[in-house]
């Protein structure tokens, strides 16, 4: 009953590092994606108990197909922040009508980012990720020793 509690810290670590490296992969090879105009079609500051967060929406046309989507960045996991000067910002640079750069993935065009790269909040997750592992691995061995 003891192993339980580390393998659920490694389990819960590795997803979070898996999470984290994927959304930065995705997010560098974002840089290098060709990009196509786009409409901004709904922009707002929106609050909740947790704080402010731009809520985006955009659309844009590949091949006469139109696509619809709402992803800022890679990255950007927690996109509350207590001061609403982050989501004005963005709401600010991606104003509601605004024609702008759409940045997406050839192989998947419906994967799309108004803003390519990765962001801080990716590395963030990999060590975070890493902590958990780390304690998941450092209590059953710290147990051993103290028992023998």
């Amino acid at each position: 009953m003891k192993v339980i509690g580390p393998i659920i810290f490694i389990l819960f670590g590795a997803l979070v590092c898996y999470f984290g490296y994927t959304s930065a992969e995705k997010g560098e090879a974002s840089k290098s994606w060709p990009t196509v105009k786009g409409k901004i079609t709904y922009s707002e500051v929106l609050h909740s108990r947790n704080g402010y967060f731009p809520s985006v929406d955009y659309e844009y046309s590949i091949n006469g197909v139109k696509y619809i989507n709402y992803d800022i960045d890679y990255g950007r996991v927690v996109e509350r922040s207590k001061a609403q000067s982050f989501a004005k910002r963005i709401v600010k640079r991606f104003y509601l009508g605004s024609e702008v750069d759409i940045y997406y993935d050839p192989s998947d065009p419906e994967e799309s980012v108004l803003i390519p790269g990765g962001n801080t909040m990716n590395w963030f997750l990999i060590a975070f990720g890493g902590i958990f592992i780390a304690i998941g691995l450092i209590v059953p061995i710290s147990f051993i020793r103290n028992f023998y």
